[in-house]
């Protein structure tokens, strides 16, 4: 099941009691620890005065252990009600069985996902069925105007390859749409392996202590741009600075023609049996092995402490034949 919250300044939140930046939406049903993990990701730094345009809007996604995906919106939403700087954030919870095939960023590219205001009263959320926007096809043709050549996308794409999994550095100018730079290089993975690759248009240090991020995309002069690991297990580009040709690849043929590589299966043909030794050999026996039920893990498995409105799961007793003690479980 999907899970939601709207993170934001309000007079009254959804909790009794509360004001100032507080949870002011979310899906009825969902546990306190889930919320205040939401709440801890609406962090946000305002690089203008309140209301300004060149303020970032900070995309994201994230994943728990539990396999869940966070998609993630945070940015400046002008002056509350106290005339103080206010921010809104909307984070939105995916189980693997939710999440669109075109993978996270073009579910965030998708303007019905993600909320950039709020209006009206604090509320619960109606659960909805949450879609990405059409894939895209063709040639990485933002990065090819920002960088030049479009296949420095297929350097990013590789860094979630296999064995050659890193995280990923990219240094960049104010202005620049990171999203539509992330939203290009994921389509040159397969389908499976998108929702794998956790990112952040604009990464803070309080991003990197709640929850791993492999793409950590850092704006030009961020305190974050000195602590970029020189090492070689990383992978670092700077979009700041002039870039030449980007090395020849089958991805970076991709990124710069949109042409998918062909795979090449090769198939080995079997003698067909004669008559003969068709009536000389049994029929083996077919073993169609049971399909073995599985759930994948949910955000219902933590420990409930729940909204006001939501019932707390009843705790079951059972009784031991060899004794008169009651055991809860």
């Amino acid at each position: 099941m999907s899970y939601e919250i709207v993170y934001t300044s309000s007079e009254s939140g959804l909790k009794p009691g509360e004001r100032g930046f507080c949870t002011v939406g979310a899906t009825k049903g969902i546990a306190t620890p889930v919320l205040s993990m939401l709440e801890s990701l609406s962090g946000y730094r305002h690089k203008k005065e309140p209301g300004h345009p060149e303020n970032p809007i900070v995309y994201s996604h994230l994943l728990l252990k539990s396999g869940e995906s966070i998609l993630s919106r945070v940015s400046d939403a002008g002056l509350d009600y106290s005339k103080r700087s206010n921010k809104i954030a909307h984070h939105l919870v995916l189980p693997p069985m939710e999440r669109p095939a075109e993978g996270p960023s073009r579910t965030l590219v998708n303007s019905e996902t993600m909320f950039d205001r709020w209006e009206g009263e604090s509320r619960f959320l109606q659960k909805r069925r949450i879609a990405a926007a059409a894939e895209l096809i063709g040639p990485c043709s933002v990065w090819a105007a920002l960088t030049g050549d479009a296949a420095w996308a297929a350097l990013l794409a590789d860094t979630a390859i296999g064995t050659r999994k890193r995280e990923a550095f990219v240094v960049y100018q104010p202005g620049t749409d990171c999203l539509k730079l992330i939203d290009e290089a994921l389509p040159l993975l397969p389908p499976q392996d998108r929702w794998q690759v956790t990112f952040s248009t604009f990464f803070t240090k309080n991003q990197a202590v709640k929850s791993p991020c492999q793409w950590r995309f850092i704006q030009k002069g961020e305190p974050e741009e000195k602590e970029i690991p020189l090492h070689s297990r990383v992978f670092k580009l700077d979009l700041a600075s002039p870039l030449g040709p980007a090395p020849d690849s089958p991805l970076a043929k991709q990124a710069r023609t949109g042409e998918r590589p062909e795979r090449n299966i090769e198939t080995v043909k079997k003698p067909a049996s004669t008559p003969e030794e068709t009536e000389r050999k049994p029929a083996a026996p077919i073993n169609i092995p049971r399909p073995v039920p599985t759930s994948p893990p949910s955000l219902e498995d933590f420990p409930f402490d729940l909204l006001p409105g939501n019932t707390p799961p009843q705790k079951k007793l059972k009784r031991r034949k060899t004794t008169n003690k009651l055991l809860i479980y």
